[in-house]
């Protein structure tokens, strides 16, 4: 085993340990050397951590990387039920990333009208950032979609999307 994969070995064992700083430690070793190898122990990580920090730090990392690999990861996890209870943290760092998701915002809008309103506020920021590449038909198809399934929501989230509408 060369330096290298012994440096990576070492950085994923501290990134799945128990002790929270060295997962820390192991964040901020990726941040410096960003591998797509990382990004779906990075989201495996985020999805069983309970530490704001890590959680804080992991999508800081992830929103800054502009490895167009990264999308397929996050929409494929964004797609796995097994992972709704990180959905929030998944759209955050869609919609402050580089990487552009404008021709997936047809799931940003299930989720919008499928989860919680904490959530559906992340996934229809997405949308906001993302709109503006779309082209007329994607935008006409996704308001269309969402104009439909607006009476199958609760208040709060009609609220806002009438409001995204307007």
């Amino acid at each position: 085993m060369n330096t290298t994969e012994n440096f990576q070995n070492e950085t994923l064992n501290k990134l799945f340990a128990s002790e929270p700083l060295l997962v820390m430690e192991a964040l901020i070793s990726i941040e410096q050397s960003i591998h797509i190898e990382y990004f779906p122990n990075m989201i495996k990580v985020l999805k069983e951590t309970q530490s704001a920090e890590i959680k804080n730090k992991i999508i800081d990392i992830l929103s800054d990387v502009k490895d167009k690999n990264l999308k397929q990861i996050i929409l494929n996890s964004l797609m796995d039920v097994t992972n709704k209870s990180i959905f929030k943290e998944l759209c955050t760092i869609c919609w402050q990333s580089s990487i552009d998701f404008s021709e997936n915002l047809e799931l940003f809008a299930q989720i919008l009208i499928e989860e919680p309103l904490e959530v559906a506020i992340e996934a229809l920021t997405v949308i906001e950032e993302r709109i503006h590449e779309c082209s007329d038909n994607q935008k006409n198809t996704l308001i269309t979609y969402l104009n439909d399934n607006k009476e199958h929501i609760d208040s709060y989230k009609q609220k806002i999307l009438v409001d995204f509408l307007q």
